[in-house]
């Protein structure tokens, strides 16, 4: 009978195979492996489901919070200037940064971001990487308003004239131009 010995015991052997033999017998096949990969994968694609939803309403409090930051800050500029900041891009009526009128995120950079960089840190890009959008129209009866385009995108502008947000559209509206 060959005996082994290191530092802590001494087994035989048979002793040796015996407990090799018992190792085999306590570790996983490879179908029992696969198969509880499949199941996390499985479990892992219904919670991220589930996730879309909450992030969406994640960036639309963002939002909120953001156009509510900009509100706080045009209502410290209007108590200094008497008027909300004038918008830098005009093209025939449209005095605004929208895309429909030509105006861009420098547009809305330089009308509304720059002039209200004292009064608070004013985002340019709403959470989907749209830059918001600035309408003030001083000589019309047009609401005056700061959007975002939401999680779809997209805007029509009909409503928004009118002060009512459409679609998935997130406004900030404050007051008329001629008020």
């Amino acid at each position: 009978m060959i005996t082994y010995k290191n530092k802590n015991s001494s087994f035989t052997l048979i002793e040796h195979e015996r407990s090799k033999s018992a190792r085999r017998n306590e570790s996983f096949t490879l179908i029992e492996l696969l198969v509880v990969i499949a199941v996390i994968g499985m479990l892992a694609s219904i919670v991220l489901v589930q996730l879309g939803p909450a992030r969406t309403k994640g960036r639309v409090a963002k939002t909120q919070s953001e156009l509510d930051a900009m509100r706080q800050a045009m209502m410290m500029y209007m108590a200094e200037y008497e008027a909300p900041p004038p918008c830098t891009r005009t093209t025939n009526t449209c005095a605004q940064c929208c895309p429909h009128c030509g105006g861009d995120a420098t547009c809305f950079t330089n009308s509304f971001v720059n002039p209200l960089a004292a009064y608070a840190k004013i985002p340019v890009y709403d959470p989907w990487g749209n830059p918001y959008w600035y309408h003030y129209h001083p000589d019309s009866n047009e609401c005056n308003f700061i959007m975002s385009l939401g999680p779809n995108k997209t805007g029509d502008w009909g409503s928004e004239h009118n002060c009512v947000c459409d679609d998935d559209d997130i406004c900030l509206f404050f007051g008329r131009g001629t008020q």
